[in-house]
């Protein structure tokens, strides 16, 4: 049985990481090679839950935007994704998994956990990333967009810090800007100090001064 958003939501001891991404029978999730990761382990760290499957274009393409995010933040040892598939077989999702560094919910052995993430954050279409504290509480909604359209830099991906980036980044246009019209400003002053010489007196050649001084006679 999926697990209730109510369920999960409502008392403070069913908000927890845990209680969203385990089942009675596991406290585990697993990388691409087989091995198992406590979910305890994720303690501290902001969590991404992506929504995803093999069968599905802009999903792909989405992955290079977020594996790069995460192989940036990784080092850091702040930021953790966890697959949730919504492939049709197994072998897709091995097939897909593969290709990711991250964590995932089993596909085969819990369906029930992981197709209760999906009702429980309302996910009506793929990509999809909710980026979660490690308390389980929804940091940002939107996490494909911000991760799409800032990377790494947006960690740890709250509105708060999309908001300051887009404010630096309305700080450095307009520095270009003025930038801009100071050097336009500069150029049209040097433009108008500009003196017109005057061209200089021909010599006349020996050959001019003979034909004149005939014409004059």
């Amino acid at each position: 049985m999926a697990k209730d958003s109510k369920e999960v939501n409502g008392a403070d001891d069913a908000k927890d990481l845990h209680s969203l991404l385990s089942s009675p029978a596991r406290d585990f999730l697993i990388r691409n090679d087989g091995e198992q990761v406590k979910i305890e382990s994720l303690k501290g760290k902001k969590i991404g839950l992506y929504f995803s499957a093999s069968w599905c274009g802009p999903c792909h393409m989405f992955t290079k935007h977020l594996l790069e995010a995460y192989n940036e933040l990784s080092p850091k040892a702040c930021f953790e994704v966890v697959f949730l598939s919504c492939d049709k077989d197994e072998e897709s999702f091995v097939d897909y998994f593969a290709k990711m560094p991250w964590l995932a919910v089993p596909f085969t052995t819990d369906p029930e956990t992981r197709d209760g993430l999906y009702d429980i954050f309302k996910v009506k279409s793929i990509p999809n990333l909710v980026i979660l504290d490690d308390h389980g509480e929804v940091v940002n909604e939107k996490g494909c967009d911000v991760v799409r359209d800032y990377g790494a830099d947006a960690y740890p991906f709250t509105p708060k810090r999309v908001k300051e980036i887009k404010k630096e980044q309305d700080r450095v246009w307009r520095q270009r800007i003025k930038e801009a019209q100071e050097r336009a400003k500069r150029e049209r002053t040097l433009d108008s100090d500009e003196v017109t010489m005057p061209e200089p007196k021909r010599r006349m050649s020996n050959r001019t001064r003979i034909a004149n001084r005939r014409y004059v006679q």
